[in-house]
């Protein structure tokens, strides 16, 4: 089994459903900023992922104008 298959199956049971229950009780925001600054719109980029072969995951949040 390569490591994407062993990534998934290590997150499916437990991880995987969790953020799938916070994504739908938030509307897809995870990082809850809408509740910080209500007034302001968010983009958030995907940079790298461990299931890319990174070795952690990173995102770049930016406020847009």
């Amino acid at each position: 089994m390569g490591y994407k298959e062993e990534a998934i199956e290590c997150v499916k049971d437990h991880v995987l459903p969790l953020h799938k229950q916070i994504y739908a009780k938030y509307d897809g925001d995870f990082f809850i900023l809408s509740q910080l600054e209500p007034d302001s719109q968010f983009d958030v980029r995907i940079e790298n992922t461990i299931l890319r072969g990174g070795d952690r995951c990173t995102f770049r949040i930016t406020r847009k104008v």
